[in-house]
């Protein structure tokens, strides 16, 4: 887990695309990476929903999350957590 901490403006999502392009590239990620815009996401359910349209997968709670994540072997951006 790593948090990119910051004002505003200061670059954390094109630092965080940059670091997943650059994984993805020299194929360190065997799935992937997803991209959660999380923004405007002002719900549980709406969270859920962002998490599994950007892995291709369904989730009805957290627990759903954490049993298909430890299968899965790539990187999970969650973008916009401070609006």
């Amino acid at each position: 887990l790593l948090t990119l901490w910051g004002e505003r403006g200061v670059g954390k999502t094109a630092l965080a695309k940059a670091v997943a392009a650059h994984l993805w590239r020299r194929r360190l990620l065997d799935d992937g990476v997803a991209f959660v815009e999380l923004a405007e996401v002002r719900t549980e359910a709406a969270a859920l929903g962002g998490l599994g349209e950007a892995l291709d997968m369904e989730f009805n709670k957290w627990k759903d999350v954490s049993r298909a994540l430890q299968r899965w072997q790539g990187l999970v951006v969650l973008d916009g957590m401070d609006e």
